[in-house]
């Protein structure tokens, strides 16, 4: 189960937070920013949620988007704005994965809608670092918008619309190109979002599978099987995440 950690002041704000969370991640609530950092290493959370009206919470936008980045965890920002709307949009451009309303802190599809988009962000941004920068531009963005979008149960047919293609002509210029199918690209897309979880926590396999649309763990089990020659199981640990990108940057090399 991976860790979610909140740093919101208002404790029923926070109360409705985890009952909507339910039994998807472990949360761990801070007294504020300092107290979430000095913690973070022991605590390794897939997400944040953050309200950037904390008294205690970051110094600004651009503090805890470093901090993002460094620690590879998504953020979601929860406050009211109201008559702040203009504020949503720079909070989107600063790269902020997800937004609850707090009168929405109940709600459980959007909190959890909003967890998983910003963990996607998170493990597409971890994914665009790691990369050489010899990948085409075309293969970068394909397989981006595969992984925010793998929890999504994307279609080829959505990836083609994205990178402005049919998906006849996607898939001709993927491969002239020397890039994996839009079908494959998808599925590294899954493989990689699965990668991340695997090496920062101990989900379970099965819950896992479900989210990234397998019926059954089988489904994830054989797909992991197939690509880096191991169960998910026998894959926790932080070296999974090397291992898929160099069975990526492989496969690249060979075609």
């Amino acid at each position: 189960m991976g860790v979610l950690s909140l740093i919101v002041a208002d404790s029923v704000t926070t109360a409705r937070l985890t009952n909507a969370v339910g039994k998807a991640f472990r949360v761990v609530s801070h007294d504020g920013w300092r107290d979430f950092q000095s913690s973070l290493e022991a605590v390794m959370p897939a997400a944040v949620i953050v309200d950037i009206d904390h008294p205690s919470g970051p110094d600004s936008v651009g503090q805890l988007m470093n901090a993002s980045r460094a620690g590879g965890f998504g953020v979601v920002v929860c406050s009211s704005f109201e008559g702040r709307e203009l504020a949503l949009y720079e909070l989107g451009v600063a790269g902020v994965g997800g937004f609850i309303l707090s009168s929405e802190a109940a709600n459980r599809a959007v909190v959890r809608s909003n967890i998983e988009r910003a963990v996607s962000l998170s493990v597409a941004e971890r994914l665009a670092a790691d990369l050489p920068a010899w990948i085409p531009p075309l293969g970068r963005t394909a397989l981006r918008w595969s992984v925010q979008h793998a929890t999504e149960s994307p279609s080829v047919a959505k990836l083609a619309v994205e990178v402005g293609h049919s998906a006849g002509s996607l898939r001709k210029t993927l491969l002239r190109r020397g890039l994996p199918s839009p079908k494959r690209t998808l599925m590294w897309g899954r493989l990689f979002f699965a990668a991340r979880e695997l090496a920062r926590s101990t989900p379970s396999v099965e819950s896992l599978a479900h989210r990234l649309g397998y019926a059954s763990r089988s489904g994830l089990t054989r797909m992991m099987k197939r690509e880096l020659g191991a169960p998910p199981r026998v894959l926790r640990g932080r070296d999974v995440w090397q291992r898929a990108v160099s069975t990526y940057l492989a496969e690249l090399k060979s075609a």
